[in-house]
């Protein structure tokens, strides 16, 4: 068998090297020192988002020198040169690290927190939402702009937004990843917007009370030509509330995002015209351009009809769907009133009575409604379902126009992306001693004073 003999070159080798480092020794020469070639940070502090106004924490940091002969050591942090740093202004912040000649770079965040800041960003005062709504209270100026920045979950007393028929705009907020979300803390509308007041919501949740029996948020002016105002932008939530989602008086809504979902309305006898999502009444303008209103509802047992599950639009009002999406929202009607003669569902997704509808884009779909358990109605065609999708009942100077968008019918198969049903239906009509009542327009039904009745039942487009 042929053998290798590997082992001899690699000791002369090892001799080699020995009698050239001793060679180098009785010369006095010492080995080159390794050059520094990089700082590497190998931790990032444990703080690495910072609010307005605070001092840099770099506790937990990390940082490496690396040199040329591939070894690695720590730098103490009490060697380290940092600039960039500021907290005065929001945004991102690129800080230098610098040490024995080297620099590395690290990236922190500098967010508002909680606060009140101006139209160019200036904080006004830091603190908590209550703190921040009492601060503007007690500072307001005309033609104020505030933007109120909320950084976490919050409860909120209600709010009466009145500032002495002051123009003041304002903004709430939410900061960082997770939307924050307000809690009504006890009954009563969580913002009341009057005369001249502009409120913007964006990234922040509204949530009401199982309890409640008024309107989460209210647009009420005495002044029709000071219209108080609210406008939902992308983010924005407004949910969760007995009484009802959003009411109007003379005021303006505009919705360019945000939803308005799973609110709930039991109408009382004496209040008039409601609506599980959205009422606007007596010379309001609503305009949807994009944003959901979905699964809110109109319910009455033994009260009033029920009359607009998710938009109510009343007395010389105007609406105007641009886009967005109606969907998912019912009115259900019971009675065991022995005197009563007939009962009514009427608008699942819209109700509109003695006021402007324009439907220019968007989609109203999934919307029902039914009048059940009505065993003291008797005789025939004394229940009424009508309007699933849209019930309009108009003046002579009203006027509805359809230009763009899509009202589905009863038999529209299919569901939206949320797993709604996009039929509107007219479930049930149940007058007396089990007798049926009537169930009509699926998709809309129209009627204006002086006689003019049409109905559609199925998916109902512009010509």
């Amino acid at each position: 068998m042929k053998k290798h003999a590997y082992g001899i070159p690699i000791v002369l080798l090892g001799f080699a090297l020995l009698a050239a480092g001793c060679e180098q020794s009785l010369n006095g020469e010492e080995p080159e020192s390794p050059e520094l070639v990089s700082l590497e940070i190998i931790q990032p502090p444990r703080k690495t988002t910072y609010k307005l106004r605070e001092d840099l924490d770099i506790r937990g940091l990390a940082v490496n020198a690396r040199y040329s002969d591939f070894t690695a050591a720590p730098v103490p942090p009490e060697e380290l040169e940092i600039s960039g740093f500021d907290s005065l202004v929001p945004g991102e912040k690129t800080l230098i690290l610098m040490a024995r000649g080297k620099t590395v770079t690290l990236t922190v965040a500098v967010i508002r927190g909680g606060g009140v800041f101006d139209a160019a960003g200036t904080p006004l005062f830091l603190g908590g939402l209550v703190s921040s709504f009492r601060w503007i209270r007690n500072n307001y100026q005309e033609n104020g702009n505030y933007t109120v920045a909320a950084d976490g979950d919050a409860s909120l007393e209600p709010q009466f937004l009145t500032y002495n028929d002051r123009t003041v705009a304002i903004t709430l907020i939410g900061e960082g990843s997770k939307n924050p979300e307000i809690q009504l803390s006890r009954s009563g509308s969580l913002f009341w917007i009057s005369d001249g007041v502009t409120l913007t919501l964006k990234n922040i949740t509204l949530r009401g009370l199982a309890d409640n029996t008024d309107y989460l948020v209210k647009i009420q002016a005495q002044d029709s030509e000071r219209k108080a105002k609210l406008v939902m932008e992308e983010g924005a939530l407004i949910t969760g509330n007995t009484g009802g989602g959003v009411e109007g008086d003379h005021g303006e809504f505009i919705m360019n995002g945000g939803i308005i979902s799973n609110n709930v309305l039991y109408p009382d006898p004496g209040a008039g015209y409601g609506a599980g999502g959205v009422l606007m009444r007596s010379d309001s303008v609503f305009t949807l351009n994009e944003g959901a209103i979905t699964d809110n509802r109109i319910e009455s047992i033994n009260g009033p009809d029920a009359l607009g599950g998710g938009v109510t639009i009343t007395w010389e009002s105007v609406f105007t769907m641009k886009g967005g999406r109606i969907s998912g929202n019912a009115g259900l009607m019971e009675t065991s009133a022995t005197d009563r003669k007939y009962a009514w569902a009427r608008g699942g997704g819209v109700y509109i009575v003695t006021s402007d509808f324009i439907m220019e884009g968007g989609i109203i779909s999934g919307n029902t409604l039914s009048v059940r358990n009505a065993t003291s109605i008797t005789g025939t065609a004394t229940a009424w379902a009508e309007g699933a999708g849209v019930y309009l009942f108009l003046h002579d100077d009203n006027y509805f126009t359809f230009t763009g968008g899509i009202i589905y019918g009863a038999d529209e198969p299919g569901k939206d992306a949320g797993g709604r049903p996009l039929a509107n239906k007219c479930l049930l009509a149940e007058s007396g001693n089990g007798e049926a009542g009537v169930v009509a327009g699926d998709a809309i039904y129209y009627s204006k004073a002086g006689g003019t009745v049409w109905y559609e039942n199925d998916t109902y487009v512009p010509d």
